[in-house]
């Protein structure tokens, strides 16, 4: 599960540390790297879908360069 509100534009503490605020994609990334190399499969949950409105797209371009390159072992 991802905490997604760090990306949430009208969470107005957030506007300083819109790339990754406290270490979520940090994390994620650490996660994906471990689940690759011990074969495993993933699914994400979050609560503010990246790329929409509501989400900061800086957030969100560092999301998705990390769901692209595990993409083979994201399942949903």
């Amino acid at each position: 599960m991802l905490n997604t509100q760090v990306c949430d534009n009208l969470n107005f503490f957030l506007m300083n540390y819109s790339n990754d605020p406290f270490g979520h994609l940090k994390w994620l990334h650490e996660e994906l790297k471990d689940s690759e190399k011990n074969f495993e499969d993933v699914i994400i949950a979050g609560h503010i879908p990246p790329g929409d409105f509501f989400c900061s797209s800086a957030w969100a371009q560092r999301y998705n360069i990390l769901v692209e390159r595990y993409s083979d072992i994201i399942k949903g």
